[in-house]
């Protein structure tokens, strides 16, 4: 079953890959736009929506219809599964579990902290004035959700102007969020596929190109760097979850390793390795106990650039350029009709139609309501 807030790239790869190994796929969303249902049904087998974020009743009624192998939902939907819990299958109720404990960004600081893990300080919006937060963090410093995802909800705040702005936009709920100190430095990230016998593929790459500083990243490069394997292992060794993992590390200029995200779910650009000769669908197939078969590849060379689809095609989709976003989708797309399949090929194709044309409209709609000038002689 997967759970989101809106459309995920992540999920509906994963979801294409499960339903080619013949594994049932549900996806309960809150996603209203035009067309998501129809998107659903051509990914999954069934589709439910979640009317309130808070209500975790369809879910509930699910769940009780259901045996669910696994569990893959973004943060924000975390209090609605721990709601369910009792609902699970022990197994599935135990590894979910796990994840639960790690996905609000504040504990999970605190727990690899106490763990040893080089992670940045933190305090809490509702017990620190932001003077007093400025004076012992310095600038910038970043304010975070407890339960965000996709960078959403992440401020970088480099003057106290700008920090006070954002802490009174969020007065109303300052248990919601946190302060993070800001590391500076060059982004990297680990990810792994962690089953109960172990790491069945794991992967170490840097962020070379994104949509913007701290945005989704749309390009990146495997490395070589027995540093950062032997960091992101400690983490997982810290956390115990299994399924998917990936950790958001930046690197300072000393040198020195900073863990600043922990993401248990499907992440994006898991399935893109297959550019890289990974198919990531095996560890996770054996990782929930529907194989028993170890994956083909484990890890990817080093030095390989790889494309993240669809996120590269994002920036000119909303642009509004019909041709030149066509000429992208098609030269980007063609390997995953091969591994992915039609239906999330046209999926993929549907969606970027719609992004172009709301992008026309939007850009259509500025250019009339901008104030037009006139020149005489």
């Amino acid at each position: 079953m997967f759970l989101d807030d809106g459309r995920w790239s992540a999920f509906s790869q994963l979801a294409a890959q499960l339903r080619h190994a013949g594994v049932r796929t549900i996806r309960l969303s809150t996603d209203t736009r035009a067309g998501s249902g129809f998107l659903s049904l051509l990914l999954y087998d069934a589709h439910r929506m979640l009317p309130d974020p808070s209500d975790g009743r369809p879910l509930r009624q699910l769940l009780a219809a259901e045996c669910p192998v696994d569990l893959q939902f973004v943060e924000t939907l975390a209090p609605m599964v721990h709601e369910c819990l009792d609902l699970l299958p022990p197994a599935v109720a135990e590894q979910v579990q796990r994840r639960l404990a790690v996905m609000d960004k504040f504990e999970a600081s605190r727990l690899f902290l106490a763990a040893g893990i080089r992670t940045p300080s933190l305090a809490s919006l509702a017990e620190v004035s932001t003077e007093e937060i400025a004076l012992r963090f310095g600038y910038p410093v970043v304010v975070k959700a407890r339960l965000g995802c996709g960078g959403s909800e992440v401020t970088i705040a480099r003057d106290l102007e700008a920090l006070a702005t954002v802490t009174h936009r969020l007065a109303d709920e300052p248990e919601r969020y946190f302060y993070q100190r800001f590391v500076d430095g060059e982004k990297f990230n680990y990810a792994a596929v962690v089953s109960a016998d172990g790491i069945e593929q794991e992967f170490i790459y840097r962020v070379t190109r994104s949509t913007q500083p701290g945005g989704m990243a749309t390009e990146v490069e495997t490395i070589d760097d027995p540093g950062l394997l032997a960091f992101g292992r400690r983490v997982l060794d810290a956390a115990g979850c299994t399924g998917f993992i990936d950790l958001d590390v930046i690197r300072d200029a000393p040198g020195q390793d900073w863990l600043i995200d922990f993401n248990a779910r499907a992440f994006g650009g898991a399935a893109n390795f297959l550019s890289a000769g990974v198919d990531t669908s095996q560890g996770y197939l054996k990782a929930i106990g529907l194989h028993t078969a170890s994956p083909a590849r484990t890890a990817p060379p080093a030095g390989v650039l790889i494309k993240v689809f669809p996120t590269c095609l994002e920036e000119v989709a909303r642009s509004g350029r019909i041709s030149g976003t066509i000429s992208a989708f098609l030269r980007v797309s063609w390997p995953y009709l091969r591994w992915l399949g039609f239906r999330y090929w046209l999926s993929e194709a549907l969606m970027t139609i719609y992004l172009v044309g709301r992008s026309s409209r939007v850009g259509l709609r500025l250019r009339r309501d901008s104030p037009r000038t006139t020149t005489g002689r």
